[in-house]
């Protein structure tokens, strides 16, 4: 058994453990990511989604009980917990099999302050008998999730098929952008290429789970107001409020998708002299590397692919990553800024 079989095992146990809550929790972060490909709007691309090895999982503060725990069943189905920091309930990542390198960990919405009133930082709670981290904006990927189907006509071995939910697109890019400030630079770089590809993903489609039959953007703005008030940010108050949140926060939302879409634009932009088809097997190659970690193979492939195609924004995106994959955060952000001034006309 291959590496990638192996990780398709384990994440096919771990969604079997779920079966009895799979239309309560969300599946967010990398495999929701690679899941946006089995979902009838999304476009066939010619490159690989990025890979991660972690399945992370938005749950609510409460599950329905069930005659099983959600613990006892990852348990039952091999997976073998790992405590994380000196929180209390621990964090806890569950491995399938000792030494698996997929794991699982389990996500809820940071409500309020930060801390409790006897000053403790509130850092995990247990759901369903599992711990699981809270964090700000996990209630987002939580908003009108969309559904995938898995079964064996897609490489998933199960019969009948599971139905599973996924963080929305939109949901998905106003997350990953709300917590970039926050994150490490390596992992920006990740981020970065995970908003390219969702939106490369879906193209026209994506503006669906911005429709306003859905109820998505009244609920998406209301609940972003309320984390951003909790969370201590300064929101400039307007009486003329929209959707249900000031008219100030629904703005810098819609300006950061914007941002988005205009990435995607000029990432998803060849000349019309340019082979797309070699610059699709470049950029799938180099991806294929990147995950293997080899990031100098990925910098020597790019940077001469670039030298006869420096309009490739996709190419440069993944270079970038590979640089901070690399620690070599200033080569990285040059890359990126790239991009950026590559596409003047739409910022």
């Amino acid at each position: 058994m291959n590496e990638r079989d192996r990780e398709l095992e384990a994440f096919s146990k771990f969604i079997g453990a779920l079966e009895p809550w799979l239309g309560e929790v969300v599946l967010i972060g990398g495999w929701a990511h690679r899941l946006y490909r089995r979902h009838p709007l999304a476009r066939r691309l010619a490159y690989l989604p990025l890979i991660t090895l972690d399945g992370d999982v938005a749950v609510p503060p409460k599950l329905k009980a069930r005659e099983l725990s959600v613990r006892k069943r990852l348990l039952d189905a091999g997976f073998v917990e790992e405590f994380v920091g000196e929180d209390w309930p621990p964090a806890t990542h569950y491995h399938y099999g000792k030494g698996g390198a997929f794991y699982a960990e389990f996500l809820s919405p940071l409500v309020g302050s930060e801390y409790d009133r006897r000053g403790k930082r509130k850092a995990t709670q247990e759901v369903g008998g599992i711990s699981s981290q809270l964090l700000r904006y996990i209630e987002i990927l939580m908003i009108s999730p969309w559904k995938v189907q898995l079964g064996r006509e897609n490489g998933y071995p199960f019969s009948p098929k599971r139905k599973v939910q996924i963080a929305n697109p939109t949901s998905f890019l106003a997350q990953r952008i709300l917590i970039h400030e926050d994150r490490v630079y390596k992992d920006r770089a990740k981020d970065l290429l995970y908003i390219h590809d969702t939106i490369e993903v879906f193209a026209e489609n994506i503006a669906i789970g911005m429709n306003q039959e859905e109820g998505l953007p009244k609920e998406l703005f209301r609940v972003e107001h309320r984390s951003a008030c909790a969370a201590g940010m300064r929101i400039p108050a307007r009486a003329d409020a929209c959707c249900g949140s000031h008219r100030g926060w629904h703005l810098k939302l819609a300006l950061l998708l914007s941002f988005c879409l205009a990435l995607a634009s000029s990432a998803s932009s060849l000349p019309q002299t340019q082979s797309r088809t070699e610059a699709s097997a470049t950029v799938s190659k180099a991806r294929a590397l990147l995950q293997q970690g080899n990031t100098e193979q990925v910098i020597d492939l790019l940077s001469h692919y670039l030298q006869a195609h420096s309009k490739d924004s996709s190419a440069r995106l993944t270079l970038g990553q590979a640089y901070a994959m690399a620690g070599r955060n200033d080569r990285a952000t040059d890359e990126f800024e790239t991009v950026l001034r590559e596409a003047p006309t739409n910022y």
